[in-house]
């Protein structure tokens, strides 16, 4: 019970998640609210399940006639309308059920009803609101060179339009606290301001940040064998101590020292920062990195000699900089059309593994077996009535001898992989379901039967 004037109950206090919903917000905008508002606002907001108790507190005033029905904290132009939108009218008995009912959808946060006693023995009822904010524009002041204003904006994951939470804004801050420790701003202070537009519901969110003192680079510690001293570590990831902390600067260390044994073919060596702790004292942060540098790694072929440069083009872990089973797979398919590119059109390619006896080096050596070397002098194709050759030869991987190949591409793998492409399409595709084709002749001759539209 409130006394205002004369005698007040509070009726019940709605947090308008639901209505939020229905105006557009994301469904989880709901326990994010709650969430910010905490224990404090429990009593004020109750669950949906405590509805009929809060309700209740009115059953004194049930059945008498509503006198007026106001919105003090809006303005007075807003009142009529708002009015209409509700389900308990002036001059109707009030109603606890309609009471429930007349929550405003989408434009308020929380929303509080107050029934008051009138001099003439009616209720008088006030729509106590909190009105939803949208989050307007977003500045950032006060930044260093690194991160700049517009790195702390994005780091804020904060977006133009979407609805305001004080819970959003927690998160913001924790965010932009990393961002600016992993640039070494260990010391630095925050402040959060806002500045509410109600005309447009948008609030502004402005970010002062007072970065302190940038922090250094402690020790370095290194987890395994890297086969380097601690001091030739730094030299190699151009890491030293006493040098300023920023994102930038772990990164490339990390690049470093990866392309340092990428370069004696260390393909499966692995570096990661494996923790970094601060010291306040010395505002320094000690980092530890985990390497294992792997086995050296020699790709070789047997039985056809193919050149180091053809096969760093054709084997994808020199571009990856990974070596995996899919990738070398991806090698052997790659050097088997290499082969038939250049006339080896019955070549055979399969792929072994084998380490050193104390697995400091691995061996992946693609066999290799050429077949004899033939051109393909003419590709010819019989039967096509609907499409002609040029948009079906357009489609097959099967090319005659030419300027750019000098003894065309075939296989039997590559010759019945066209096949069933053209009869997917674009026979079948444009409604030909009964087509067949087939190879008639030692010339790859193919002739299409039964060209026939459903």
């Amino acid at each position: 019970m409130l006394l205002r004037g004369a005698l007040r109950a509070t009726v019940a206090a709605l947090a308008l998640t639901a209505a939020a919903v229905g105006a557009g917000s994301p469904p989880g905008e709901k326990g994010s609210q709650q969430t910010a508002q905490g224990a404090a606002q429990a009593e004020e907001n109750p669950p949906q399940n405590e509805i009929p108790t809060a309700l209740g507190a009115i059953a004194s005033y049930q059945g008498r006639t509503v006198e007026s029905i106001d919105f003090p904290d809006l303005p007075k132009s807003d009142w009529l309308r708002l009015q209409e939108l509700i389900a308990q009218k002036v001059g109707e008995p009030l109603d606890r059920e309609r009471i429930r009912q007349s929550i405003l959808a989408g434009r308020f946060g929380d929303l509080r009803v107050e029934a008051e006693s009138t001099v003439s023995g009616n209720v008088a009822l006030h729509f106590v609101t909190s009105t939803n904010y949208f989050i307007g524009e977003i500045t950032v002041e006060g930044t260093p060179a690194h991160p700049a204003a517009n790195q702390v904006e994005s780091a804020t994951k904060l977006q133009l339009g979407e609805l305001y939470t004080r819970e959003k804004i927690s998160r913001a801050v924790q965010k932009i606290y990393q961002l600016m420790q992993e640039n070494g701003y260990y010391q630095s202070t925050i402040n959060e301001a806002e500045v509410k537009h109600p005309e447009t519901q948008q609030i502004d969110i402005v970010f002062r940040i007072s970065p302190g003192p940038q922090a250094h680079v402690g020790t370095i510690a290194v987890n395994g064998n890297p086969g380097y001293s601690i001091a030739q570590i730094e030299d190699i990831a151009k890491i030293h101590p006493d040098d300023l902390v920023t994102a930038q600067r772990i990164t490339r260390a990390l690049d470093r020292l990866r392309k340092r044994y990428e370069k004696q073919n260390r393909l499966l060596a692995q570096v990661a920062l494996f923790g970094k702790s601060y010291r306040p004292e010395a505002n320094a942060v000690d980092y530890i990195f985990d390497v294992n540098p792997g086995p050296q790694v020699e790709i070789v072929t047997e039985g056809f000699k193919i050149s180091h440069s053809v096969l760093k083009r054709n084997v994808p872990v020199y571009e990856e900089n990974a070596l995996d089973d899919d990738l070398l797979n991806e090698g052997r398919r790659n050097l088997l059309n290499f082969m038939q590119t250049r006339g080896y059109f019955d070549a055979k390619v399969t792929l072994q593994k084998r380490s050193g006896p104390d697995e400091n080096a691995l061996r992946v050596i693609y066999i290799v077996d050429s077949g004899p070397r033939h051109k393909l002098v003419k590709v010819e194709i019989i039967g096509n009535k609907m499409f002609s050759d040029d948009q079906l030869r357009s489609r097959m991987q099967v090319q005659p001898a030419g300027r750019v190949l000098a003894h065309g591409r075939y296989s039997q793998g590559l010759l019945n992989a066209d096949i069933r492409l053209l009869e997917e399409n674009p026979y079948r595709y444009n409604g030909f379901d009964q087509v067949k084709i087939k190879q008639i002749s030692l010339r790859l001759s193919c002739r299409l039967m039964k060209d026939r539209k459903r």
